[in-house]
């Protein structure tokens, strides 16, 4: 009967190098899903620079004053203001949110306008600007700044053109 057991054992601990064997060789040997794609846009905290973009969504933590924080994926395309969340939490037009890195959790505040939270952006001619946007829901409002050129996108992007003086600047 010992022998049967060792037998079966040594069956199986075959079977699951075997099995091992084969895995690794599919890990080695197969081709893999490139991981440096063309460069991308990037997006980065201006406190860490932790890296917030995860393939085509830019991760941010968002609060609203005394609610529970949540995740929110923003689409990278500027202009383009599609946003998910998880279905557990709301969001209403009107509301002003704050902004997290959810990397280091500073807060992605605007020097420009209280209305305006702050990331930066890296493009593929690896530049860096300042991207600022509207904390309120439902406003479309972006302002890509390097220096003093200025680009705005959204519907609503002339509405604090003048609080920021930047009218001047393009």
């Amino acid at each position: 009967m010992m022998q049967l057991y060792r037998y079966s054992t040594l069956r199986n601990t075959l079977f699951s190098v075997d099995c091992l064997f084969f895995l690794i060789s599919c890990c080695i040997f197969e081709e893999k899903p490139k991981l440096h794609r063309a460069m991308a846009v990037d997006y980065m905290c201006p406190d860490c620079k932790g890296h917030l973009r995860v393939d085509e969504h830019i991760i941010l933590t968002v609060k609203q004053d005394g609610e529970k924080g949540m995740l929110l994926l923003i689409n990278p395309e500027l202009g383009n203001y599609q946003t998910i969340h998880h279905q557990s939490h709301s969001i209403n037009e009107g509301h002003k949110f704050d902004f997290f890195c959810p990397i280091c959790h500073s807060k992605l505040h605007s020097d420009l306008n209280d209305n305006l939270a702050m990331v930066l952006m890296r493009d593929t001619d690896e530049k860096i600007f300042e991207l600022h946007f509207s904390r309120i829901s439902g406003q479309k409002s972006t302002y890509q700044i390097m220096g003093k050129e200025v680009k705005t996108f959204g519907i609503d992007a002339p509405h604090y053109l003048d609080f920021m003086n930047l009218i001047d600047m393009s």
